[in-house]
């Protein structure tokens, strides 16, 4: 079993899964589609999926940014 590829998760998955189902969701539906298209298309570590596969570490660490900085800012005007 594989684990799930968000940077603070590492839940265990199955292995025709991307990502853990709370995190799966997380992600855009054009991040989803790219990953699924690059997983059937072109099967798991070819291009397409590592294209597809950044996008989504990025997405969910620019999320994780933004969720830091909100609370930063919280405690500023608090």
């Amino acid at each position: 079993m594989s684990r799930c590829p968000h940077p603070t998760c590492g839940a265990p998955k199955p292995g025709n899964m991307y990502a853990c189902r709370k995190h799966w969701f997380s992600l855009p539906q054009h991040i989803r589609n790219a990953i699924w298209a690059a997983f059937k298309g072109h099967g798991a570590l070819s291009e397409p999926w590592n294209k597809a596969d950044t996008q989504a570490i990025q997405f969910w660490e620019a999320q994780m940014k933004t969720k830091e900085l909100e609370k930063a800012q919280g405690r500023l005007f608090a």
